[in-house]
């Protein structure tokens, strides 16, 4: 499993949980996104990600799951994965087959192609559809999509092909990002050097591929924060990032750029740097606030060592630059 660096597992902690309809696994090192349906709930943990209906009389459920080596290195041992997994699934959970487990090749999306095992079934008055899809982006890491839902219904088939429709790479390397993702208000642009990965709580973590520790995490502020005041958002701005750095027990903190007003998107802005020292090591944070609309503001914070001689956001100036409202 890759590798995350110290400052991204903090940045990935001090996330708040921003659009539900979006979830992204696994929890820590993300690889793909999926949007979950509105009559769905979501919980990610560290070793499964599940989807349930709302409503508790209903049994449709869907669980992502990551395979292991031994389980699953390329599509033979995935093929047979999925095959023994569903018949193990049904005889563990009583089910009377009465379609046995047929494993086909399919385009899950345009993106993306799985083996899939799939069993009918009938448990006491239900007939059930029991599915288990294996799937990879880079044929190393497979994950599997199990589907668990009534034969009957409408509903759990759209919910069903809903979400093997919205699986997508979590990671953009290059190119135009929308933020936030499902209802994108604004897009940038990533040069060369830079990647995005779409976060499942809604934020975007942007972060060098040469190997430094240079990254920013961008998320939402407040709904309705009030330009007209200045005094609200340069407060904002020294309190969250206060708020931030005593998260990341930062010692020896001290502000060396008081919020200070900058344009994003044409718009007013604010921008404020400290320096302090995290795990000993001396960083520079800084952070932003902006709106594209006036309506929904966004701020980004931003971490990078002191010896790369600037702050986060100063070695991300053309992407700060590039954005740009989408609607």
């Amino acid at each position: 499993m890759r590798k995350l660096t110290i400052i991204h597992l903090v940045l990935l902690a001090l996330s708040a949980t921003l659009y539900a309809d979006t979830a992204a696994f696994p929890k820590y090192d993300s690889v793909f996104t999926i949007t979950v349906p509105e009559d769905m709930t979501v919980k990610v943990d560290s070793d499964a990600m599940v989807l349930r209906t709302r409503d508790e009389n209903k049994i449709a459920s869907f669980v992502f799951l990551e395979l292991s080596p031994n389980e699953a290195h390329d599509n033979e041992s995935a093929r047979k994965f999925v095959e023994r997994y569903v018949d193990e699934k049904m005889r563990a959970l009583a089910i009377e087959v009465t379609k046995p487990v047929a494993v086909t090749e399919e385009s899950l999306n345009n993106r993306l192609k799985g083996l899939t095992a799939e069993a009918e079934g009938k448990k006491g008055s239900f007939r059930i559809f029991y599915t288990a899809s294996a799937f990879s982006f880079d044929d190393k890491r497979y994950f599997l999509m199990v589907s668990f839902r009534d034969y009957t219904s409408t509903a759990d088939n759209t919910r069903y092909k809903a979400l093997k429709a919205s699986i997508a790479p979590s990671t953009l390397v290059g190119g135009k990002v929308g933020f936030p993702k499902d209802h994108p208000i604004f897009t940038v642009e990533l040069p060369k050097g830079w990647q995005a990965n779409i976060r499942g709580d809604g934020s975007l973590l942007i972060s060098t591929t040469t190997g430094e520790d240079i990254s920013t995490l961008w998320d939402f502020a407040l709904r309705g924060l009030s330009m007209h005041g200045d005094a609200t958002v340069k407060g904002f701005a020294q309190r969250r990032s206060e708020e931030i750095t005593g998260d990341m027990k930062f010692t020896d903190l001290k502000c060396t750029k008081p919020p200070t007003e900058m344009t994003v998107a044409g718009n007013k802005a604010f921008i404020t740097t400290y320096q302090g020292k995290m795990k000993g090591k001396p960083f520079y944070f800084d952070l932003a606030i902006f709106s594209i609309d006036g309506d929904y503001y966004f701020y980004c914070f931003g971490l990078a060592p002191q010896s790369t001689g600037k702050p986060a956001l100063e070695h991300q100036h053309d992407i700060i630059a590039s954005i740009k409202s989408a609607r």
